[in-house]
């Protein structure tokens, strides 16, 4: 694993700071194995964190969790545009099966979306970090997702800041139904998630995407951290 630069202690005494932001690094890499052959990417993700707001950088899109407005900003740099998502509008989304009874027996289990997260007793050290293991498990377009999730509570990111930061991520793909669920099931996690794996099978197609937390430090976050860049266009959430 990637060398983390700072100790336990540090670590600790630093994440227990109410006066400075944290930042991350996160290095996330997919390799998807098909009929036209192997292909790998990678992009590197920017963190940061305060005590009720988060934000996820890549070059594509940013994520950003705003506890003071129960809310969830997703953002699209490439169309320069941006949508708000209350997150009473995601837990609902749960609770909403659409009818599909006039459909095939088969397609019918296409459309189906579930998701699960069960914890386990196996632990490990990573980097710095005592990690326990979760397997979470995505079902949808007849298709599954099979996750091996490594969480430590030695990273004191408030644990509701992290639950809705975790479901925010499917925003972007639309799946408004599978975020709801998760915004339940991730509450099984204790602590913040340093290392996952995720293998996906469907129609012919493996793609295997893993994501480590490389690096955490304390530092100032840029003016405007947690706001929606100016000139962006807003819109819809459906």
């Amino acid at each position: 694993m990637t060398k983390k630069i700072f100790s336990a202690v540090a670590l600790c005494a630093l994440l227990f700071s109410t006066h400075a932001d944290i930042t991350m690094q996160e290095k996330q890499t997919t390799i998807t194995k098909g009929k036209k052959g192997e292909e790998t990417e990678s992009e590197t993700a920017t963190i940061w964190v305060t005590a009720d707001k988060l934000r996820r950088d890549t070059p594509k899109q940013s994520t950003v969790i705003r506890l003071d407005k129960d809310m969830a900003i997703l953002i699209d740099h490439e169309k320069k545009s941006y949508q708000e998502v209350p997150f009473s509008a995601i837990s609902s989304a749960a609770s909403q099966t659409q009818d599909m009874s006039g459909l095939p027996p088969m397609l019918q289990n296409m459309m189906k979306m579930n998701v699960k997260i069960e914890p386990t007793t196996e632990t490990k050290t990573i980097g710095s970090w005592h990690c326990t293991k979760y397997n979470q498990t995505l079902e949808i377009a007849g298709g599954t997702t099979i996750s091996e999730m490594w969480a430590s509570e030695d990273i004191k990111v408030n644990t509701e800041l992290f639950q809705k930061f975790h479901t925010a991520l499917f925003l972007h793909t639309g799946m408004k139904q599978i975020a709801g669920n998760l915004l339940e099931e991730i509450k099984k996690v204790k602590g913040y998630v340093v290392y996952s794996k995720s293998t996906t099978k469907i129609m012919g197609t493996e793609s295997v995407t893993t994501s480590e937390l490389t690096e955490i430090k304390e530092a100032n976050a840029p003016e405007g951290t947690y706001e929606i860049p100016a000139k962006y266009k807003k819109k819809k959430f459906e």
